[in-house]
């Protein structure tokens, strides 16, 4: 293999001719072969195409000729395509699209031969290509679009018609999506049709109407229509925040989605049909990273899975994320609320733990005994939800989409705001947890000396007592990986709630059955109001607390039919468990008591770090933010542990963090209703 010139030598090629055709594009092609590095290293990227700009601006013949070929290859190419369709989705649904990939990974679609996206898929080839490219600082590759945009006043006579037919393409599309039923309702549109995804179709074809000398009408009419593209993202902003109280659904959301992304594109190319205005070289430079991403990913089944997730969880997490809000304390009054919501959760787990004790001395077949815990633990979940208390570990996978909701266009300069909330939810779940412990434990004491006193016998032999123990020990059991199965459990019940939640409200379940349905007539009024404002406040929360119920109830099930390691410990059951052990004169070593007691620890911990995990990355994949992108928010919430660790367990006084920033205090306090 012939060894490679230098940059400096192979440029020399561009002073012997004009290149055009496939001939320029191999010519690129070669140019990008030098940037690219061997390895996805930002610098090195970044140092190779300095050394392009130095060569370019010590030369004069080779920058104006590495221009003309950049110029050519792009007169020469048919951009309306991947002006209109790259990184925007489609309209296929997601079986349409899965076979479109999947057939094209068996035999490769066919490649226009004057599309710009072909030239793009032969310069960048290589299919990790869009990773470094994404890295490439905007600020290098702005003195080539300046360079290229002067250039193209000059030669391109035809370019401007491209530019004209994919604006209305787009324009088009908007209209289109506007006129939805999906968008209407949502929308309220009752006595027009023109709404702002119409209008701007009108504003645009005016605008090309103008005559391209009357310079004065030409800027009146942009305005106008910068203006309605303005009105279309405003109006689809409200869109999204109605799919709080109307609900949301797949299509709707990809819908939503779909008009973003138009509008934003259509924006764009009205800002390139501007000769005589400055063009904007950072917007250019995200197109050309965000298409080449699209041409190299757009059969990646993986990636296609996973934005088609991003869609599923954004259908849910806005439902559980204004559910969370209200597990977030920021004040001590509401913190002692919460304590006293987790006490009498509590309360009503020490009963469940003596009943789901009683149904295994019964010694049913496995199933019937699972479907009998199941039915334990639904009821008890429901009591507790609609007493007004609270379960420790329910409530990460709620708030989890709050906080997530809080990093949705963030910067660094608010990771200090973001510390402060999260150490709001951990000292909610410390109390929590707490209450729940605290009470569950004496409570499992006082019904076993009440049993005993009633029937004379005792609730548990001390074979049974120590088997409670042993089974709840954390080294010589499973139990640390059975509390990450609830954790898992635990996170799925909260997906459930928020699903139910705006399924019920989306399809109006409650107005509809209130239009003199059949159960109006059977169910007496009161009873029936009853039952709608149920639907319409804790449906969610319900159907969650069941799913809950029946996942925990038939872990030991389903394990054992697999013959899998499955079965769950929750923190507060756990608890309760080991009461039992002790209480029932189960113990004989005070070393394997301690063990226990740090085993409840350990419970809480990973049930609380698993279901708040998981509900994390569904609600970052739902808002398309990822962790990686938030490298200070670590170091910010540890900074934050060791200048205010009391913080994470118990609210500040007044509500004030010794964490925040003095110039931010006052804005805080307001947050916080304090004056």
């Amino acid at each position: 293999m012939a060894k490679q010139l230098p940059l400096t030598d192979f440029l020399q090629i561009l002073k012997l001719k004009q290149y055009h055709g496939d001939e320029a594009v191999a010519i690129l092609k070669d140019i990008i072969n030098y940037i690219r590095p061997k390895k996805l290293d930002k610098t090195k990227a970044a140092q190779q195409l300095q050394l392009l700009l130095t060569i370019l601006e010590n030369d004069a013949i080779i920058n104006q000729n590495f221009t003309q070929l950049i110029c050519t290859i792009i007169i020469d190419s048919n951009i309306t395509n991947v002006l209109t369709e790259s990184g925007i989705v489609t309209g296929a649904t997601f079986a349409q699209q899965a076979r479109r990939i999947i057939g094209e990974k068996i035999i490769p679609p066919y490649l226009e031969p004057n599309d710009a996206q072909t030239y793009l898929k032969k310069i960048f080839y290589k299919p990790w290509d869009w990773q470094w490219i994404q890295q490439l600082p905007n600020e290098l590759i702005q003195p080539i679009i300046n360079n290229v945009n002067e250039q193209l006043k000059i030669t391109a006579n035809d370019l401007n018609i491209e530019l004209q037919n994919a604006a209305k393409l787009l324009s088009y599309r908007i209209a289109s999506l506007g006129l939805e039923k999906e968008i209407l309702i949502r929308a309220n549109q009752k006595e027009s049709l023109i709404t702002p995804f119409t209008q701007q179709n009108i504003e645009l074809i005016h605008f090309f109407d103008i005559d391209d000398a009357d310079e004065e009408n030409n800027i009146l009419q942009l305005n106008k229509l910068r203006a309605t593209l303005l009105q279309c993202n405003q109006s689809l902003i409200q869109l999204e925040k109605n799919s709080i109280e109307t609900g949301t659904s797949i299509n709707q959301t990809f819908l939503l989605r779909r008009l973003h992304q138009n509008v934003d594109r259509l924006k764009f190319v009205v800002s390139l049909l501007l000769k005589n205005k400055a063009i904007n070289t950072a917007s250019i430079s995200y197109f050309i990273k965000d298409a080449v991403q699209y041409i190299q990913t757009k059969n990646d089944l993986s990636k296609f899975a996973s934005n088609n997730l991003n869609l599923l969880a954004y259908r849910i997490v806005d439902h559980t994320k204004s559910t969370g809000e209200q597990y977030i304390t920021s004040t001590r009054s509401q913190y002692w609320k919460m304590f006293a919501a987790a006490c009498g959760g509590g309360l009503i787990v020490s009963i469940l733990v003596m009943l789901k004790f009683k149904i295994g001395t019964m010694h049913l077949p496995v199933f019937w005994e699972s479907l009998l815990y199941s039915i334990n633990y639904a009821i008890g979940f429901v009591a507790i939800q609609l007493s007004g208390f609270t379960l420790a570990t329910k409530q990460p996978a709620m708030t989890a989409s709050a906080i997530a909701n809080e990093l949705k266009g963030k910067s660094n300069k608010d990771f200090v705001q973001m510390s402060i909330i999260i150490s709001r939810v951990a000292r909610t779940q410390f109390i929590s947890i707490l209450g729940n412990v605290i009470i569950v434990m004496p409570f499992i004491l006082l019904w076993l000396f009440l049993y005993e006193q009633v029937s004379g016998i005792a609730f548990l032999n001390v074979a049974a007592a120590e088997e409670q123990l042993q089974n709840n020990h954390p080294l010589v059991s499973l139990s640390a990986l059975y509390a990450a199965i609830a954790g898992v459990f635990l996170f799925v019940s909260g997906i459930m709630s928020g699903y139910v939640e705006n399924r019920i409200v989306y399809a109006k379940i409650p107005e509809r059955l209130s239009q003199k349905t059949s159960l109006q007539k059977i169910l007496p009024k009161p009873i029936f109001n009853w039952f709608i404002q149920l639907l319409k406040n804790k449906s969610g929360a319900l159907i969650g607390n069941i799913t809950l119920g029946f996942l925990l109830g038939m872990s030991t099930f389903f394990g054992k039919i697999f013959g899998l390691p499955i079965d769950i410990r929750h923190v507060t059951f756990a608890a309760g468990n080991i009461a039992l052990g002790v209480f029932g004169n189960g113990v004989h070593q005070i070393s394997f008591l301690l063990a226990c007691l740090a085993g409840i620890i350990v419970y809480g911990l990973v049930n609380v770090f698993v279901s708040f995990s998981l509900a994390f990355y569904v609600a970052l994949k739902a808002r398309n933010l990822h962790i990686k992108d938030f490298p200070e928010l670590g170091l910010t919430i540890i900074k934050h542990f060791f200048t205010a660790p009391l913080e994470f367990f118990l609210p500040p006084k007044r509500g004030i963090s010794k964490f925040q920033a003095p110039t931010e205090t006052a804005m805080y306090m307001t947050d916080l209703g304090i004056k």
